[in-house]
C-alpha cells in the first residue's frame, strides 16, 4: 500500500487514472488488490467516479465480489499486455498483427473479456465485421464490460451495414421503461443510414424530448437538433425542418456544420438569399476549405447572378470532392448559365457517373435539354 518515497500508492493510481480510459484496468486491478488486503474503503475510494464503469466495479466491492476485468495471475498478466499492445496498434492502423495479438491474448486467458473485445475491435478494423460480431457472440461479458460489448457490437453491425439486425436492438433498448436519449439518438442514426428520413426525424424528436425532460427545461445540444432538422429535410419536410434547422444555429451559432445547412436548405427551399447567402459566408469563413461548404456558396453566387463568381468556387469544390454528384451538377448548372454548353455536360456527365434514381434522370436530361426553367 505503500511506494518508494512513503507515497500512496493508491494516490499514484489514482493520478494515473485521471481522464485516461486507458489506466481503468490499473484502478480495476489495485482495487482487487487492495480488496485481497482487506482494505475494501480503500477499492471503494479508488474507484470513485461517475461512469457507468466504476459505479458497477463499486457495486461489485460493495458486495463482496471480485472486481471484474482485474489482474490478479500471471496468465491475466499477459493477455492484459497482449491486448493492451493490440489496442494501440488498432488506433494507430489496425493490421492483421493487431489480430494476431489480440488472438493470443485470448488463448493467454480465455476468461479476460477485455481481450475478446479487443479481437473483436482489431477484426473490425481490418473490415471483417462479420467475424468481429461473431467473436462477440462467444464472449461471455461481465457486467463491467456488457456497456462495452453492447457498444461495439452496435458500432460492427453499422460498420458492415447489417441494419436490420442493428434496429432491432437498438429499438428493444429505446422502448425499454430505462430508456435514454442516447438509446433514441441511435434509433434515429440506423433509420437515417438505411434513408428512412421521416422515422429517423421521429426518433430524433423523442430524443430530444427525453433529454430536455419532463419540464423541457434541460440543455439540447446544436448537433442534435441539426439531426432532426436534417431527417425532416430528406424528408421533404420543410415546415419541420426549417424551425429545428433554426434552433442549431441558434445553439451552435460558430458551428460551420449548423450554419451550413440552414443556408443551403433555405436556397433550395427558395426562402431568403440574402439571409441564406449570410450564413453561408459565415459557414465558408469558420471552415474554408470544406467543398460541402463552398458548393453551397457557389449556388447562392449562382442564384445572385454572380455567375464568374460562383464558377471557380464550384470548379474548386468539384475538383476535391469528385465523388459528390451535386457538386458537379451545381457545377454544370454554373457553365450552362455562362454559355459554356461543352464544359456544362462534362461537369453533368461526370455528376451522372456518381448518381442515380430520381438524380441521375434529372442530370440525364440536363445533358439532352439543357437545364429547366424551374431548375
Amino acid at each position: 500500500k505503500q511506494i518508494e518515497g512513503g507515497v500512496s500508492a493508491v494516490g499514484a493510481v489514482r493520478a494515473a487514472g485521471l481522464g485516461d480510459n486507458r489506466t481503468l484496468q490499473l484502478r480495476l486491478s489495485a482495487a482487487q488488490r487492495l480488496v485481497d488486503l482487506g482494505d475494501r474503503a480503500s477499492a471503494l475510494k479508488l474507484l470513485s467516479g461517475d461512469d457507468r464503469l466504476m459505479t458497477l466495479a463499486r457495486e461489485q466491492v460493495a458486495a463482496g465480489k471480485a472486481v471484474a476485468n482485474s489482474v490478479t495471475r500471471p496468465a491475466t498478466g499477459m493477455a492484459m499486455l497482449l491486448a493492451r499492445v493490440s489496442n494501440d496498434l488498432i488506433r494507430d492502423n489496425a493490421s492483421p498483427v493487431s489480430v494476431t495479438l489480440a488472438r493470443l491474448a485470448t488463448f493467454a486467458d480465455p476468461s479476460f473479456v477485455p481481450a475478446s473485445l479487443v479481437l473483436a475491435r482489431a477484426l473490425g478494423g481490418v473490415n471483417d465485421a462479420d467475424g468481429a460480431i461473431a467473436a462477440l457472440a462467444l464472449t461471455r461479458p461481465n457486467a463491467v464490460s456488457a456497456a462495452l460489448a453492447e457498444e461495439l457490437r452496435f458500432d460492427l453491425m453499422i460498420t458492415g451495414e447489417r441494419f436490420a439486425e442493428a434496429l432491432v436492438l437498438a429499438k428493444a433498448r429505446a422502448d425499454a421503461p430505462s430508456a435514454t436519449a442516447y438509446d433514441a439518438a441511435r434509433v434515429g442514426e440506423i433509420l437515417a443510414k438505411m434513408e428512412r428520413p421521416a422515422e429517423a426525424a421521429t426518433a430524433y424528436a423523442r430524443a430530444i424530448d427525453l433529454m430536455a425532460g419532463p419540464n423541457k427545461d434541460q440543455p439540447v445540444p446544436w448537433n442534435l437538433w441539426l439531426l432532426l432538422g436534417r431527417e425532416y429535410d430528406l424528408a421533404k419536410d420543410w415546415a419541420q425542418a426549417k424551425p429545428a434547422l433554426m434552433r442549431a444555429v441558434e445553439l451552435g451559432p460558430d458551428e460551420p456544420s449548423a450554419l451550413n445547412h440552414l443556408g443551403y436548405s433555405m436556397l433550395v427551399n427558395g426562402e431568403s438569399l440574402t439571409e441564406a447567402t449570410r450564413l453561408i459566408e459565415k459557414a465558408s469563413g469558420l471552415r474554408p476549405g470544406d467543398a460541402a461548404i463552398a458548393d453551397s456558396l457557389g449556388l447562392a453566387l449562382l442564384k445572385a447572378g454572380q455567375v464568374e463568381k460562383a464558377i471557380p468556387i464550384l470548379a474548386r469544390a468539384a475538383q476535391n470532392e469528385p465523388a459528390i454528384a451535386e457538386i458537379g451538377e451545381h457545377l454544370g448548372d454554373a457553365y450552362w448559365a455562362a454559355g459554356r454548353r461543352v464544359d456544362a455536360r462534362y461537369a453533368w456527365g461526370a455528376a451522372l457517373v456518381q448518381s442515380d434514381g430520381d438524380d441521375a434522370k434529372r442530370i440525364a436530361g440536363k445533358i439532352d435539354l439543357g437545364p429547366k426553367q424551374s431548375d
